[in-house]
């Protein structure tokens, strides 16, 4: 070890592999979800995720060790539902889909 290093500082080096592999993934996410939002609009993507989220606590709720879990992805999904609906998410949504091309 330099001058100014330390055992900390060498562990460090070690990590980019792993956050550039996420990272990596993260941008192919972003740019599948860019696609998606493109394609429909903000309201109905953010809509469509509200709805998975409601399918997943539905799932759970059968189970009564993840029923409160259940009950935080329901609140999350009611929450998303009333973005969805926003006037501004909305607006958005129609500017964005009549500007991107085919």
């Amino acid at each position: 070890m330099g001058f100014g290093t330390s055992v900390h500082d060498n562990a460090l080096m070690s990590e980019p592999k792993v956050h550039t592999n996420m990272e990596t993934k993260h941008e192919v996410y972003k740019h599948q979800l860019e696609q998606i939002l493109d394609h429909c609009g903000l309201d109905t993507m953010v809509y469509l995720l509200s709805q998975v989220i409601h399918e997943k606590a539905e799932r759970l709720l059968p189970n009564w060790q993840y029923r409160r879990r259940a009950k935080l992805w329901i609140a999350a999904g009611r929450h998303l539902d009333s973005v969805s609906r926003n006037k501004t998410i909305q607006a958005a949504s129609i500017h964005a889909v009549r500007n991107t091309s085919p």
